[in-house]
């Protein structure tokens, strides 16, 4: 899978570790990590806009970003056509997102309680992510149930949205 991770300028020095322990992760689950940090000053909303480029172009299979808070991130990138974010904190979260959502884009908090051992959080909570996607919906015995949820809430997700090439038009505009 190819993973892009996307972040604003916000968040340089969480981004750094954050940027390592991904290649490190995506190599252990044998994803391709594509950097897209940002370079030069870029709002999370901007951030949240190449990431939906990204995942519409064809580009990223998945996007793994955040902004100081990981919310703003996360609540962008919904916006966009084509684009299920999820957002946690905690290994248990973003299993649970991997496993039940299943979307292809998740948001992580990269100033908020970033200080002390944070990275060995993220490090859990990015390989809860990964290890996630390989299993089964979960509880096995609500697959069926899980499933057409999950489809319920994609199709959901998208009849507020414009199709992608509309988006692309008026986002250009802004």
């Amino acid at each position: 899978m190819k993973i892009a991770f996307v972040t604003g300028s916000s968040i340089v020095e969480g981004a750094v570790a954050a940027f390592e322990i991904l290649r490190e992760l995506s190599e252990k689950y044998g994803h391709m990590l594509v950097d897209y940090r940002a370079k030069e000053p870029r709002s999370y909303v901007n951030s949240a806009i190449l990431a939906g480029k990204l995942l519409n172009e064809g580009e990223a299979d998945f996007v793994i970003g955040g902004c100081s808070s990981g919310l703003g991130f996360q609540l962008a990138l919904n916006t966009c056509p084509n684009v299920l974010c999820g957002y946690g904190t905690t290994p248990i979260e973003a299993a649970l997102f991997a496993r039940i959502n299943k979307g292809n884009a998740f948001s992580y908090p990269f100033a908020l309680n970033w200080g002390w051992a944070a990275e060995e959080n993220f490090r859990f909570v990015i390989a809860a992510l990964f290890q996630g996607m390989t299993e089964e919906i979960y509880p096995a015995k609500e697959a069926a149930r899980k499933k057409s949820e999950n489809e319920s809430l994609k199709k959901l997700s998208q009849l507020s949205k414009v199709s992608y090439e509309n988006w692309l038009k008026k986002v250009e505009k802004l």
